[in-house]
């Protein structure tokens, strides 16, 4: 089944996707797409998204700590006090 919509390309030559199309190719703001040029017409695809497009999407549990960073680095340094500890 095709589907035809339409959209006005802007002033900077920007070309707003319809909602339609943005649901249809599951991209929201932020999303990057590929313009396939073909003698027929242009495909718009998808990009696959990287683990750091995906940096905070999701909200931490509750009562967990927000900053893994700062956890590794106090785990680091328990382990290393418990080596010196245990090598004395």
């Amino acid at each position: 089944m095709s589907q035809t919509v339409q959209t006005v390309v802007e002033d900077v030559h920007e070309l707003p996707l319809p909602d339609e199309v943005r649901q249809k190719l599951g991209i929201v703001k932020g999303s990057m797409v590929t313009y396939v040029i073909e003698e027929s017409g242009v495909r718009i695809l998808p990009v696959a998204s990287s683990i750091a497009h995906l940096f905070g999407s999701v909200e931490p549990i509750p009562g967990t700590s927000e900053d893994f960073d700062n956890e590794i680095e106090e785990a680091l340094q328990v382990q290393a006090d418990e080596k010196l500890q245990s090598s004395k």
